[in-house]
Order: structure tokens, then sequence, then C-alpha cells
């Protein structure tokens, strides 16, 4: 049935195209099927917090503990006289099964819930067009920026007001991911090895370009500190983090006054 479904999507999309059917189906499509490629460029990149997953097992394991003493007790004391008998571990284990599955239904509605309000709203929505996929690039590659001029403004805060020389220096100093430095919408990896085998590699994969050397905390916030290489969105743009920490995604004719003005 649901390949019968698929099929006939596919078949409507090729036939009428984004049209007043179209959309909805290609809305409907996004929404069942964009976790798939969601999933194969995340999953790569995710690291996993051992100590967070000990923790959140401690607590686990502890809920069921306390949970179940507690419930031998209520049992024992609010059970009618004729039923009373040891409260069993598996009534307590399903309970605590039951709580953690809601609680994960829930977070998953919420996601979908964002989802869908999202395709409902973007202007460009479908990843159907690749255009998506390239806004949602834009983002992360803003967010990168972002997440690097604050680091660039802790490392000032350490050093007397001064900006790292590099981003080599910011990213041993900082402790920050060599992921940071990757544009998605770019072709090139993220540099491996311990950190300062990463910071020894960042000049050659690396998708921004740093301006900072020998600026400190006192620059004017038009002052551009980093950008990202021109060609890294077809043309379209170019993100800029300037000396206060804020990003903004400027035309090319805008950023490159911007840096110039430097």
């Amino acid at each position: 049935m649901v390949f019968v479904l698929i099929g006939l999507c596919l078949f409507c999309l090729a036939t009428i195209g984004p049209g007043i059917l179209g959309l909805p189906l290609m809305f409907a499509w996004e929404l069942t099927t964009g976790w798939v490629g969601y999933l194969s460029r995340v999953l790569p990149h995710v690291q996993i917090a051992w100590g967070g997953v000990a923790v959140a097992i401690a607590c686990l394991a502890g809920v069921l503990l306390i949970g179940h003493r507690f419930a031998r007790w209520l049992w024992r004391e609010t059970g009618p006289a004729a039923a009373r008998r040891i409260w069993p571990l598996r009534w307590t284990i399903s309970i605590v099964a039951v709580v953690v599955l809601m609680f994960v239904a829930g977070i998953a509605s919420v996601g979908m819930t964002h989802q869908a309000a999202w395709l409902a709203r973007s202007d460009q929505p479908f990843a159907w067009y690749g255009r998506g996929r390239e806004k949602a690039n834009q983002v992360k590659c803003q967010s990168n920026l972002r997440q690097i001029g604050t680091a660039t403004l802790m490392f000032a805060n350490d050093h007397q007001g001064r900006f790292p020389h590099s981003f080599a220096e910011l990213l041993v100093a900082q402790e920050l991911t060599p992921e940071l430095f990757i544009c998605p919408s770019g072709n090139m990896d993220k540099a491996i090895g311990t950190p300062a085998e990463q910071a020894a590699k960042l000049h050659q994969h690396c998708d921004y370009v740093y301006v900072g050397h020998g600026l400190t905390n006192r620059a004017p916030p038009t002052r551009v500190i980093a950008y990202e290489r021109l060609d890294n969105h077809a043309g379209k743009g170019v993100s800029v983090v300037f000396a206060d920490g804020h990003v903004e995604f400027l035309e090319p004719d805008a950023a490159a006054r911007a840096i110039a003005g430097n």
C-alpha cells in the first residue's frame, strides 16, 4: 500500500508538476521522507557524549529503584487487604517504560509539528528543487561563523583583549571542533587527528578566511574578522562575521565592500 501511494505521488508530480495538486503532494513527500536525507547528513558528524549517556543510565536506574520502593510501600499501605502482596518489579518497569515512550513521542510530535510549520511557511520549502537544502546550508554556515565569532571574543577576554593570530590558534585555545570551519555547501572535509594535528592541517580544511590578526576586542563592530569563500553559495552571497560577533549574509558586492573596508 505504501509503495502504491509513493508511486501515485511520483506519477502526479511527473505529470502535473508543482501545481494545485503538486504542491500538497510535495509537501507530504518532504514531510515523510525528508528525515532520510537529514540523517544521512547528520549521523556521520554525531559525537556521542558518553558521560551524558552514563548520567542518563544512572538517572534511569535511580528512578526505577526509588519508584519501585515507593510503589511497594504505597501498594502495601493502600491496596485492598485481599490483594496485598509484593509489588512486582515488572509493574514498575512497565510504568517507567510507558513514561519514557510518552516522553520520546512528545519530542517526536514537537519535531514533526516544527517541520510541518517550516514547510508551510518557507518561501523555498522543497528540497525537491535543491533550494531548500541550500537555504539550510546558509543557515548552518552562519551558525558556524557565529560560534567562531563568539569563540574569538572569549579568546580575547582570556588574552588581554587580543584576537587570535589564526584559526589554528583559536581552535586549540577554545577547544573548537573542526566541523565549525567547514561550510556545508563546500566540498572540503574536516581536519582529523588530535587537536594539535587538526590545527596544523586546518588551513587545508577550512572554508573560511580569517582577517582578525592584529585586532583587539576594541575594534569597531563594522570591522570584518572572518568571512567565507566567495564561491561557497554559487555566488548568491557571503556570510561575514564582524568584530562584535554578529554575522550577516551579504550579497557579493556588499560583502566585497565590507571586506575591503578593513
